[in-house]
């Protein structure tokens, strides 16, 4: 069996104690080394997310606010319209007591005009009667039974 080239399980490795330490120096460097990349890449990640989740607060505080002041605009709003709404139906009752004397006063005022309506064709009626020749004919037979002198009557037409 020759020595170079062949290793194997059973090979015998020699290290004197300068060369153990040296190597275990060197392994925990490299491992010091491995885990503090590793612990900065880890604190990198850490930090970036809290940057992140501190964003994300100020974000979600910024949407309260400006949902807290929506909503005190709405209710503003709200109290506005019903404070319109209630003056509208202030003006409403009053209106619709106008109205009411209106119609009370346009209800007298019909009966008025009925009324005078119902006088006028009565006198119309009357004018009619009095121009026809046969009334004025019975009128004067009237008179005549009633042994008035017909001679000192006159009698005009209306017309």
């Amino acid at each position: 069996m020759s020595m170079v080239g062949s290793v194997g399980s059973e090979t015998r490795i020699v290290l004197t104690m300068k060369q153990f330490i040296g190597g275990l120096i060197s392994l925990i460097i490299l491992g010091g080394a491995a885990v503090g990349v590793v612990w900065g890449l880890f604190s990198s990640s850490v930090g970036q997310m809290r940057d992140d989740v501190g964003k994300i607060r100020e974000a979600m505080d910024g949407l309260r606010l400006i949902n807290r002041d929506d909503v005190n605009r709405a209710r503003d709003a709200e109290a506005r319209l019903a404070d319109q709404i209630g003056g509208l139906r202030t003006d409403l009752a009053g209106f619709t007591g106008r109205l009411d004397n209106v119609v009370s006063k346009l209800d007298t005022m019909t009966v008025s005009v009925n009324t005078l309506n119902t006088q006028i064709e009565r006198y119309q009626f009357g004018l009619n009667r009095l121009s026809d020749p046969k009334s004025q004919a019975e009128f004067v037979e009237s008179l005549k039974k009633q042994g008035l002198d017909l001679s000192n009557i006159v009698i005009v037409p209306l017309r």
